[in-house]
């Protein structure tokens, strides 16, 4: 569940009790591993129950950061192995713009001060435009399931997008994902907002409904594991806000290609879907940077027409966005790929 780089998780606690602990630190093939960062009035007590394991194997896990068991430090970081599906928490960042003050900035993301100051180990207030402050998004209320095939199935508890800085998904309705598919976007969309602070903003097309099954024009999006986002245009042609007809002409192939990147590094994407003329563009430019071509293959199906292998491949329809499928959540068993 988390993005190249990592992220911090923390969980809806109220859900884990009655659930197994974890096992010993050599059993670790049916557990997950999290990364928890510390808010603010946490106990390890707390934290040991969110994730159904004990206070001497978060102890054991996190000798430093827990050798001050009753003061724990806003922001620390704890290693957490549990064989719970912990509904977690996201971390995503904003980057701070003139006239912004920590307090005010706090207040836009709904988050605690001293939370904010922890996690980014700021002292006081002092903040400068073009800091990137990261912060936590508040996780699901239900956990989620995808059920059958992208074009053939349903999707349980789904979870809605939220509104957030560096992205826009504009009146849209049906930007509902499985749990796992909103913190890929969320954790992926920030380190793309890391990377390029000035924008451009990332525009976000369907996801599926609330509940899943087929809505028109899309064959697919029926699970949760299906979105649309538009590709990143030169700066000549910005501002961007909507998904617009793209070309040779007016993609920024670098930047389209750290979006993707960003994606393909979660391990979580099944397929992507693009235009062959579009392909080749992002071809040729990992091509002029002296990408391993074993790589470049093994990503594009460019210059094959149909067919073979590529996680990128060509399908109608796809000038204005790139359709992005994720694999099965794990836990998922009635999901198929």
């Amino acid at each position: 569940m988390v993005c190249a780089g990592g992220a911090g998780l923390v969980a809806n606690g109220s859900e884990l009790s009655g659930q197994r602990v974890a096992g010993s630190d050599r059993d670790r093939s049916s557990e997950h591993r999290f990364s928890h960062i510390v808010a603010k009035g946490e106990t390890l007590e707390e934290i040991a129950a969110r994730y159904g394991v004990t206070i001497k194997q978060l102890k054991r896990w996190n000798p430093k950061q827990t050798k001050d068991a009753l003061h724990l430090s806003i922001g620390a970081k704890l290693k957490v192995y549990s064989r719970v599906p912990v509904r977690s928490k996201r971390r995503s960042f904003y980057v701070v713009k003139e006239g912004d003050n920590l307090r005010r900035i706090a207040r836009k993301l709904k988050v605690d001060i001293d939370t904010l100051r922890g996690i980014n180990r700021i002292k006081g207030d002092l903040i400068h435009p073009g800091d990137k402050i990261a912060y936590l998004v508040p996780g699901p209320e239900k956990a989620s399931e995808s059920v059958g095939r992208a074009f053939g199935g349903k999707l349980v508890n789904g979870e809605k997008l939220p509104k957030g800085p560096g992205y826009t998904y504009g009146r849209r309705s049906n930007v509902y994902g499985t749990n796992e598919t909103i913190t890929l976007l969320i954790e992926c969309f920030g380190k793309i907002i890391q990377k390029y602070p000035k924008g451009p903003i990332i525009v976000v097309g369907n996801l599926s409904q609330k509940k899943g099954g087929g809505f028109g024009p899309h064959a697919s999006h029926q699970s949760g594991r299906d979105v649309d986002i538009g590709y990143f245009h030169k700066e000549s042609f910005q501002p961007v806000v909507s998904l617009v007809k793209t070309t040779a002409k007016n993609i920024d192939a670098r930047k389209t290609w750290f979006l993707i990147q960003t994606f393909l590094d979660t391990r979580k994407v099944k397929y992507m879907f693009m235009n062959h003329e579009l392909q080749k563009v992002l071809y040729e430019h990992l091509k002029k940077r002296r990408f391993k071509q074993s790589y470049i293959d093994r990503i594009f199906q460019y210059p094959r027409k149909s067919g073979g292998g590529g996680i990128i491949q060509h399908s109608d329809g796809h000038d204005d966005h790139i359709h992005i499928r994720f694999v099965c959540p794990k836990g998922d068993k009635r999901c198929e790929d």
